[in-house]
């Protein structure tokens, strides 16, 4: 695979169990959630190749800092590929959030992922805080 082949786009309701399976192989426990992940339009993209699907970001539009999260690539790929991949979604997930009039972008980058935050210290991003990710049924 040539990492330049590699195409961002807006995720659609289609892409939904795709991005699941990619969230849960890279290790994000949802199990005891029964999340249904065939409504994810608008706040998701994708990056693919040859029309699969072989990463995904969530990108969460709030004023006035908005949310870039969960940023997934399936590990079968080339790590150049994988790096490039990474790259472009949070590149894309920034430009997405600019565009929705956020003036800043958070994210998370879990304690095991020492290299990552080395990483987006040297694109610019800034150490604000540290804690627990949690989460919690809303019921519909």
């Amino acid at each position: 695979m040539n990492p330049r082949d590699i195409k961002i786009r807006l995720a659609t309701n289609e892409d939904g169990q795709r991005i699941g399976g990619l969230l849960k192989a890279s290790g994000f426990h949802f199990d005891d959630f029964q999340i249904n992940w065939s409504d994810i339009y608008p706040y998701w993209l994708v990056a693919e190749v040859a029309g699969e699907v072989i990463g995904c970001v969530q990108a969460c539009p709030s004023k006035p800092i908005g949310q870039i999260g969960l940023l997934s690539v399936d590990e079968t790929v080339g790590i150049k590929a994988r790096a490039i991949a990474y790259k472009t979604l949070v590149m894309g997930a920034a430009a997405t959030l600019y565009m929705a009039g956020c003036q800043l972008a958070s994210g998370v980058i879990s304690d095991d992922e020492e290299s990552w935050f080395g990483i987006a210290q040297k694109r610019g991003w800034t150490f604000i805080d540290s804690g627990n990710i949690v989460m919690k049924r809303l019921h519909q």
